[in-house]
């Protein structure tokens, strides 16, 4: 189903002048000075992975550049961030981050549990990110990350995206 939806938008970007499939940051850069809007995909899960490494590198070839590794609840590769028993990354979850580092795809710390962020913090040799979160600092909601979590973010190099869904917005 993802390779289907992803390849339904690629229909639709090629078909609209004012968009372009943006792989890499060079495609970014020309897109914006070419008044062209650059689009990437990202997916929210690793179940479109179907459990098999190999697909990462598919689905990057398909323009998925961001993914994070649960939403909201456990799967193969570790702990969301609405499951009472934190156990973090499998380590299923870990080859996972270690083969997105392999082939330049953004490790997404969004929707897993702290344990999770934090073991990917620990195995990502690259920038990791929250692309999309509230700070529980602000407004406490198992969807947002901690000072702790924010920081170990920031420690790799990565950003935080603030969430625009006003429910988790105090």
């Amino acid at each position: 189903a993802t390779r289907r939806i992803i390849k339904h938008y690629k229909t639709i970007i090629q078909a609209d002048d004012s968009l372009t499939l943006a792989r890499t940051l060079d495609d970014v850069d020309t897109a914006i000075k070419t008044g062209r809007i650059p689009i990437w995909y990202d997916l929210e899960d690793s179940r479109p992975l179907d459990g098999k490494l190999e697909n990462v590198s598919e689905l990057y070839d398909l323009g998925v550049r961001t993914m994070g590794l649960t939403y909201n609840r456990l799967n193969a590769a570790g702990s969301g961030c609405l499951d009472e028993d934190d156990i973090g990354l499998t380590s299923y979850g870990r080859d996972i981050v270690r083969e997105m580092n392999r082939i330049g795809m953004v490790v997404d710390a969004a929707h897993c549990s702290p344990n999770s962020g934090f073991d990917m913090f620990e195995t990502s040799a690259q920038p990791v990110i929250y692309s999309h979160t509230a700070m529980r600092s602000i407004w406490d909601t198992e969807r947002g990350i901690t000072d702790e979590q924010a920081i170990a973010c920031a420690e790799t190099g990565g950003v935080i995206g603030v969430c625009g869904v006003s429910i988790f917005l105090a």
